[in-house]
């Protein structure tokens, strides 16, 4: 009887102890999985900010050479004007 009883004991720890292994390894590729899901989260939002940044660059850029244009249309203008 004692030896039946041990022997479910030990198979008793031994199921409970390959669940909890079991679990643990779940928990490490389930937390692994996300991780490399925000990593690439992060990537995607990362190029969205610096395309946007290199827009609004491009955008300033052709606005202060919109301006140069301006003032330099007006200077040719003033000239003409003058003579």
């Amino acid at each position: 009887m004692k030896k039946i009883k041990r022997l479910n004991c030990e198979k008793i720890i031994y199921i409970f102890t390959l669940i909890s292994f079991i679990l643990l390894v779940v928990f490490f590729i389930n937390n692994y999985k996300k991780t490399v899901i925000l990593k690439k989260e992060r990537i995607r939002i990362n190029r969205e900010i610096y395309l946007k940044q290199v827009i609004s660059k491009k955008k300033e850029q052709d606005f202060i050479e919109e301006e140069q244009e301006k003032k330099i249309i007006e200077k040719k203008q003033k000239c003409t004007e003058v003579r």
